[in-house]
């Protein structure tokens, strides 16, 4: 044990009369303890093993410090008391504190993340949207392929291939912006011009026309249906071996813009016949006509349905003699002549057993109606199909070499396009190219025996 004057061997008198000196290994030990506790209230309560503590260097210079009723890390520990906590509790966390801080921040993060998650829109719309912008997307692409396409076919090295296309969209109703949106009217006049049929100012001469009349003929005799083709198109021709049956059918007894048309077939059966076309073209601005108002004249059974009497019409079709009558007339000259039946539409193809001259196609690949009449009587009813896959459609040329080819005395074109069909026995014989089906229309060719030709 040292002696007191080993002790305080080194001290001043002063430092000797405050009542004792404290080592600095003593306010070291403090001070890690308050630092300890203070680090385990910042960490939740966390308690971590202490390492050994440290051992003074040797010859390490003892400090003398007055001692005071609390030492400086007693002081500093009662300004800071250390968080307490009963046995076995989480560690108190205060606002004040950083884990406090950071316990608030955290419960903020989740309240904004549940308000998102809540703000969110269903599943169901979300993938409703990415559908239709995948769809809309899809259609941009499409559609700038096809302009693309078109764009090419129009400025393309082909003249043929360019006419060809304008001529097709122009003889539609919805589709002729395809070529207006590229060409100026005077283009697309001049365009016209080298691709149609020559009118010609002539009406038929009905002496080069026999009737073969046989009473004893069948049904089955009287009417046949064969299939044609051609490189771009298939269609079906009806032969009529006996003319006095066909007549114009109406869809009503008198036109009213106010009441739509009737299909082909509700025309054929509303005069109770077996058979019959599509006739006359009707009002049908971008393709949305229901048939209701007819364009040229309608005469039906001896009566002007529509039509002036004033008027110069493309007349079609058949005098009281049963025979097929084309040519320009007016309305007055027509009912003076005899026509019985008859629609106006065109180009003319034969007349008196010529052939119209064609500058270039005469006209696009599209949908063919025709009527023609075979110098024996026989009328002949052509339907051309178009717009198909299988089937592209007929050009004027095409359709003058068919009736050509069937013996054809005097032909003329009807309304073609969606509006093409022929019926028979209530019965579709070619593919109608309208998406929504048969066409309201205000007029048909009918094939039936005009002594039951009372409207129902």
């Amino acid at each position: 044990m040292m002696s007191d004057e080993v002790k305080n061997q080194g001290e001043s008198p002063g430092d000797q009369g405050i009542g004792g000196i404290v080592n600095t290994r003593e306010i070291a030990a403090a001070v890690d303890q308050f630092l300890d506790q203070f680090n385990e209230g910042n960490r939740g309560g966390k308690k971590e093993k202490a390492g050994p503590e440290k051992e003074p260097r040797k010859n390490e210079p003892l400090v003398n410090v007055p001692l005071k009723s609390e030492s400086p890390a007693s002081q500093l520990a009662a300004d800071n008391p250390p968080a307490s906590n009963p046995p076995g509790s989480e560690p108190q966390q205060t606002a004040e504190s950083p884990a406090g801080a950071f316990a608030d921040a955290g419960k903020e993060s989740e309240e904004k993340s549940q308000e998102k998650k809540e703000k969110r829109k269903p599943l169901p719309q979300r993938l409703g949207f990415r559908i239709f912008v995948c769809f809309a997307t899809f259609l941009a692409l499409l559609a700038g392929t096809f302009f693309g396409a078109v764009a090419m076919i129009n400025y393309g090295p082909s003249a043929s291939a360019r006419d060809l296309f304008v001529t097709s969209v122009l003889e539609t109703s919805a589709a002729k912006f395809l070529a207006t949106m590229y060409f100026s009217d005077e283009e697309i006049a001049e365009i016209k011009a080298n691709n149609q049929v020559v009118e010609l100012e002539e009406i038929t001469d009905t002496s080069l026309i026999n009737i073969d009349q046989d009473p004893e003929r069948t049904e089955e005799e009287d009417i046949v249906i064969e299939d044609v083709y051609g490189d771009t198109f298939k269609g079906k021709m009806m032969i009529v071996r006996d003319p006095g049956r066909l007549f114009v059918g109406t869809s009503v007894d008198r036109y009213d813009k106010t009441v739509r048309g009737k299909t082909v077939q509700e025309i054929i059966d509303r005069y109770n016949g077996v058979a019959g076309v599509n006739a006359g073209g009707f009002v049908d601005e971008n393709g949305k006509g229901d048939g209701s108002i007819p364009l040229g004249i309608v005469i039906s059974r001896g009566q002007l349905k529509w039509g002036s009497k004033s008027a110069v019409y493309e007349i079609i079709g058949f005098d009281n003699e049963d025979k097929f009558v084309i040519g320009k007339m007016t309305g007055q000259e027509a009912l003076d002549r005899g026509i019985r039946d008859a629609v106006s539409f065109g180009p003319l193809l034969i007349v008196n057993g010529q052939v119209l001259e064609v500058k270039g196609f005469g006209g696009g690949l599209n949908p063919r109606t025709a009527i023609g009449q075979r110098a024996d009587g026989a009328v002949l009813l052509l339907v051309c199909d178009g717009r198909q896959g299988n089937s592209l459609g007929a050009s004027m040329s095409d359709v003058i070499d068919l009736m050509v080819s069937y013996g054809a005395v005097n032909a003329a074109n009807l309304d073609g396009g969606s509006s093409t069909v022929l019926y028979h026995q209530g019965q579709l014989q070619n593919v109608c190219c309208s998406l929504y089906g048969p066409r309201d229309m205000p007029n048909a060719i009918v094939v039936g025996a005009l002594e039951g030709g009372e409207a129902q």
